[in-house]
């Protein structure tokens, strides 16, 4: 069984990862000290190679408003569909312009 994933691409945003997360993300800036975040998971077939394994509803993605500097981490979205990821990102983009 092949063990790896690929991360997904999406317009805009770029490798946030960090050597000790539990899980890969990318992020797009916002502006204002704000931006989006997602963590990508394993995928549902590979969920035992995951910190959150044990979780009762495991979920690959998880989407997050974020703001370092007035410690906001709004989470937005939780799914392993990766177009409602998608839907949801481009319902963002319509609030924020």
């Amino acid at each position: 069984m092949n063990q790896s994933y690929q991360m997904p691409t999406l317009n805009g945003f770029n490798d946030s990862s960090y050597h000790n997360d539990a899980c890969p993300s990318i992020s797009k800036h916002l502006g204002n000290d704000f931006y989006l975040q997602l963590w990508v998971d394993y995928p549902i077939s590979l969920k035992h190679l995951s910190d959150f394994a044990d979780r009762e509803e495991y979920t690959q993605y998880h989407l997050s408003l974020v703001n370092d500097e007035t410690g906001l981490h709004d989470g937005l979205l939780s799914t392993n569909d990766f177009d409602e990821i998608q839907k949801t990102i481009n319902d963002f983009k319509l609030i924020e312009a």
